[in-house]
């Protein structure tokens, strides 16, 4: 057994991992990874030698050859097993930009990569290699089924895999190794083993924990209740049905400022990254019409903290709703309102013993199709909605063997109701602002990476921090100088 072998166990999906792997074929689940290797990475890389090196990587992660396994007629949640017929160069992508490999000509490659589901039947991910970025420069991004990791796994995930300096030795993580044969008996027996858990021991647990916390909180006041009506709030522009094309771009800003900001306030960087993405919303309603006397209704995810769950795979987070202060026209108000609503969504999810997302594990396919088509068609009767996420990332340069990567950006998926997804990263002295949009409804997220650079530029400036470079040290998504701006607000380049 390897060093980073653990022994086989049941590795069966939970609930809500099963619902990325449903929802793939009809709305994209996949996330994106996206690492911009620096200049002197870049001239040395070789494409026909990838597949050798990414063969090593595997090694490190042996679920990057997991498949889902479907149980027959749905009756049990998927199990992930090795995937017998893996080739790494299956899963790898190459292509070159057109000249001059702006980061608009970029950004849009990246919407088409986006825009089609991860092949069925194989471990839920690709890896592309795009190069002629800004001249030379080498893009790396990879596609994945958001069953796989979400961002905090994520980033344990780059923690094992990159170093702050060049070939330094990597250690492999412990990752089970589930078997590439299991036999239909066995995957029933092996799923009806695993619900038969859940209601005899998990939801016993469950109830106890509920019933603990209940008694606990005793006469202290309850957390605020995150809004839940999205008919409560304006007719977004972005909103279901989603289809499967996909729109990108992004926005790099400066994290010191943005820490400057947040102490305006006595804020966090979360509110801060609330509260510009609710002035980049408000702009985008304001010059499309659209009334903004009521908030938008925002998702969140937050991360969830459990001691027995040392997994490296999977998700570990649960979404709150929360008001997104789009009503207030004041910028320094909107952080203010910010502060006060990134307090709510952690104390909503502490004050919660029981994430709903863990019920989830009680519903096999047979029961969770129907209730996903009927989610995603409520979904489409309700007003839309915006996710927007903050995950921390490395705080240094990191580098994937000798190559060194000069900005590392992330984006989450869309799902049902929510046309456009805000996730911010941030990566050494950088705060990355990624927009994902359902091309049907957002056709060019550049646009609104502009409204995250307006919005941002306007708090700035509102809380007094200075900029710390010349022009503020930002660097909007796909911008550049032949670029016009109309009266109605659209771009034309």
């Amino acid at each position: 057994m390897g060093p980073n072998r653990l022994p086989d166990t049941d590795n069966t999906l939970s609930g809500s991992d099963t619902t990325f792997i449903l929802d793939e074929p009809i709305e994209p689940q996949h996330t994106l990874k996206i690492a911009v290797f620096d200049e002197a990475s870049s001239r040395d890389f070789e494409f026909e030698r990838m597949s050798e090196t990414l063969a090593g990587a595997v090694e490190l992660l042996p679920q990057m050859r997991w498949r889902a396994r479907p149980m027959l007629f749905g009756l049990s949640r998927p199990v992930w097993i090795t995937d017998p017929d893996f080739d790494v160069r299956n899963h790898l992508r190459h292509a070159r930009l057109p000249e001059p490999g702006s980061k608009t000509q970029l950004c849009r490659m990246i919407s088409e990569v986006a825009s089609d589901p991860v092949r069925p039947g194989q471990p839920p991910w690709e890896l592309w290699f795009l190069e002629g970025y800004e001249g030379g420069k080498v893009v790396a991004v990879l596609k994945m089924n958001h069953a796989l990791a979400d961002g905090g796994r994520f980033v344990e995930l780059l923690d094992y895999l990159s170093h702050p300096g060049p070939d330094e030795a990597t250690v492999a993580p412990p990752i089970p190794h589930p078997p590439e044969v299991l036999s239909g008996t066995d995957a029933l027996r092996s799923g009806v083993r695993e619900l038969w858990h859940q209601i005899g021991h998990e939801v016993p647990r469950r109830i106890r924990a509920i019933r603990a916390g209940h008694a606990s909180a005793g006469g202290r006041p309850a957390a605020p209740r995150p809004p839940s009506m999205l008919r409560d709030q304006p007719k977004l522009p972005w909103r279901g049905p989603l289809t499967p094309g996909r729109s990108f771009s992004w926005v790099s800003v400066p994290l010191d400022e943005v820490k400057e900001m947040a102490k305006a306030v006595s804020g966090t960087v979360n509110a801060v990254i609330f509260a510009i993405a609710a002035g980049a919303v408000r702009e985008y309603l304001i010059e499309a019409g659209i009334p903004t006397d009521r908030p938008v209704v925002a998702n969140a995810a937050a991360k969830v903290f459990r001691q027995d769950d040392t997994r490296l795979w999977g998700t570990a987070a649960t979404n709150r709703t929360f008001s997104l202060p789009t009503h207030l026209a004041d910028p320094v108000e909107r952080l203010r309102a910010a502060t006060v609503q990134t307090k709510a969504v952690r104390a909503s999810v502490d004050a919660r013993p029981v994430q709903r997302e863990e019920w989830f594990d009680l519903a096999p396919p047979l029961l969770l199709r129907p209730m996903l088509r009927f989610t995603r068609l409520m979904g489409q009767r309700v007003h839309g909605a915006v996710i927007v996420s903050n995950v921390r990332g490395p705080g240094e340069k990191r580098y994937f063997g000798g190559m060194g990567v000069e900005n590392f950006i992330s984006c989450g998926h869309l799902k049902y109701a929510a046309g456009v997804n805000i996730t911010v990263w941030s990566y050494a002295d950088q705060l990355n602002f990624a927009v994902y949009g359902c091309s049907r409804t957002l056709s060019n997220a550049e646009v609104f990476t502009r409204r995250i650079q307006s919005a941002f530029e306007e708090l700035r400036e509102a809380t007094g921090v200075s900029p710390k470079s010349a022009g503020g040290g930002t660097e909007a998504g796909g911008s550049s100088a032949t670029e016009s701006r109309t009266a109605d607000g659209r771009l034309h380049t």
